[in-house]
């Protein structure tokens, strides 16, 4: 059984109106729009360039939250499976 995705820390209303959000969108946001290419497609990159001291390893975990914030946009998601161990 397949169950729907969700998002556990802010609503799904908070987070699709834009009242929470990352400085990162904003800024972007801003800057998008005072270079007149607010409609231009983008890509985004999501990554971690290191662990905590001490770590050597990591799981990936996020990826149902931020696929149910997606669902109905026109958007490809490349990802690795929710709850994959990596390092850095």
């Amino acid at each position: 059984m397949v169950r729907e995705p969700r998002v556990y820390l802010a609503t799904e209303e908070d987070i699709l109106s834009g009242k929470v959000t990352d400085v990162y969108f904003v800024r972007t946001s801003l800057i998008a729009s005072t270079a007149n290419v607010a409609s231009k497609r983008v890509a985004a990159d999501v990554h971690a360039y290191s662990l905590p001291r001490g770590y050597g390893w990591a799981v990936f975990a996020g990826l149902e939250e931020v696929l149910r914030v997606l669902q109905g946009r026109k958007v490809d998601v490349y990802a690795m499976e929710e709850g994959e161990l990596f390092g850095p």
